[in-house]
């Protein structure tokens, strides 16, 4: 659909950069100094962060996607509701 033309790309370079954020942030912690525990928690910590922010980056395309989308098919059944009542009314 055309509405979800710019959500999907928007998305797909997202989700690109995430990784990319992830992989780095997974390394750099990795080669940290500190004990097996605090590295899991730093670990599980940035991997929240990451999806954290990834949805809130792509949330607001798909929400006015979505809007765009509601208000044309509102548009096309008010045209689709008109035009019956004019056929049902006697001339």
């Amino acid at each position: 659909m055309k509405h979800f033309k710019l959500p999907m790309i928007a998305t797909a370079v997202v989700f690109a950069l995430m990784l990319i954020i992830g992989i780095v942030s997974i390394t750099m912690i990795t080669n940290s100094s500190g004990s097996n525990q605090e590295k899991t928690q730093r670990a599980q910590m940035a991997g929240a962060g990451v999806a954290t922010l990834g949805g809130i980056c792509i949330a607001p395309f798909w929400i006015l996607a979505a809007a765009r989308l509601g208000k044309e098919r509102r548009e096309q059944l008010k045209k689709s509701q008109a035009t019956r009542t004019r056929k049902s009314r006697p001339s």
